[in-house]
């Protein structure tokens, strides 16, 4: 039923009240990101605030400290991602208070300015060496990573694929779920973050990918030791998926024995997609690969030519006069 929000409301009562009205109608991690975000960086800054209190200056000084010192280790800000979630749900609450009669005026929220992120990628050397590493006595966890660097699946989708998910007949892996461990806000007594599978966090990250001729015999050779079609890539057993964490300490062993850098799992994806660029790979079928929602994040992410690329491109361009010497 319907109800009206007055003025003198406390804003983080309204908040709280929108953010479970709207539970039922978002994933399970994007409720439990909500849900931190709000306990550790909203509340404690508006809860003594009515919603009548808040200003447009209030708000952006806030957004201001969130981006310049918000951690709560106080070692920097938060990132702009999370500034972002800041921002949107108080812009959402203060809407919702609005339909439900409340006399509030809109503010303009100054959002954080984003620089691009720098991926970090393996340079051809590492690869070499890493790979040589997971060719030996291949196993369902080396190959996991070489499935990553491959064919760029993110470390939660390695994690939650199963035996079903990979057709050897038609040479294809469906990705249609990942791994997130899900902080759980039901119970005091329980553990405080649950693993959970779960949806990917788009449309687009639901795909079908090609497996490489290379990979489709080392998956023919390791499927023998699973235990079926529902079991879990990793473990070969269909009782519990390896958690990421987990994984992560196997991919850095992996690092160790190559003597290569530490680097993070992602790591192979940024190596994945800039391999692909490097070589003329269509950038639609990249961008379908990778699950990007548009093809314009690909591009954004991966698509950066060098200053020698640059030279080489312009110089395709003739003059359509002819020059004229001087001094001929």
């Amino acid at each position: 039923m319907r109800r009206s929000v007055a003025s003198d409301e406390k804003f983080v009562t309204v908040l709280d009240e929108w953010l479970q009205i709207h539970k039922s109608r978002i994933k399970p991690q994007t409720y439990a990101k909500y849900q931190y975000i709000f306990e550790l960086h909203i509340f404690p800054q508006f809860k003594d605030f009515q919603i009548c209190e808040l200003t447009e200056e209030l708000i952006n000084s806030y957004v201001y400290e969130k981006i310049t010192s918000g951690k709560l280790d106080c070692s920097g800000g938060l990132s702009p991602s999370i500034v972002r979630v800041i921002i949107y749900l108080i812009k959402q609450t203060l809407v919702y208070a609005q339909k439900q009669g409340c006399d509030v005026q809109d503010f303009f929220i100054k959002r954080p300015q984003t620089t691009p992120a720098r991926h970090d990628v393996l340079r051809e050397n590492e690869q070499r060496q890493l790979e040589s590493v997971l060719l030996m006595e291949v196993d369902s966890y080396k190959l996991g990573v070489l499935i990553s660097l491959y064919l760029g699946l993110r470390i939660g989708e390695v994690c939650a694929l199963r035996w079903e998910n990979i057709n050897l007949d038609s040479k294809t892996i469906r990705v249609d779920s990942t791994i997130q461990r899900i902080k759980n806000f039901e119970q005091s007594n329980a553990a405080k973050t649950t693993i959970e599978v779960v949806l990917p966090k788009s449309a687009a990250a639901v795909r079908d990918i090609p497996i490489p001729t290379f990979l489709h015999h080392l998956l023919i050779k390791v499927k023998s030791t699973s235990n079926g079609e529902n079991a879990y890539f990793l473990t070969g057993t269909d009782k519990r998926p390896l958690e990421p964490r987990t994984y992560t300490y196997h991919f850095k062993k992996y690092l160790r024995v190559a003597q290569i850098r530490e680097t993070n799992y992602h790591t192979l994806r940024h190596t994945f997609a800039t391999r692909c660029i490097a070589n003329g790979f269509d950038v639609k079928s990249l961008s379908e690969i990778l699950g990007h929602s548009s093809v314009t994040t690909t591009l954004n992410r991966y698509v950066h030519s060098s200053l020698e690329r640059k030279r080489q491109q312009v110089e395709l361009l003739k003059p359509l006069f002819v020059v004229n010497r001087v001094g001929s």
